[in-house]
């Protein structure tokens, strides 16, 4: 499980980016680290929304995983 929600996440960078507070101040109001919210910050100025949210991994079943194994040997 995640330490912070993607919710919790955009809230900070929407947070800090009102330039109300610095980046300690911000991270420490809303309780994550500043490391944390320095990257979500940089992610967010790079991608918008989709660079602070948590990827979705994709689960594939082991018939898909064998049938890709073996097109590639092929």
């Amino acid at each position: 499980m995640a330490k912070y929600t993607d919710k919790q996440k955009l809230e900070a960078v929407k947070a800090y980016r009102k330039g109300t507070g610095g980046l300690v101040a911000t991270a420490e109001a809303q309780g994550v680290s500043v490391a944390s919210l320095r990257k979500w910050v940089a992610g967010y100025s790079a991608l918008g929304a989709a660079g602070v949210v948590r990827k979705k991994r994709s689960h594939y079943d082991l018939d898909f995983k064998l049938e890709v194994l073996r097109r590639m040997s092929e």
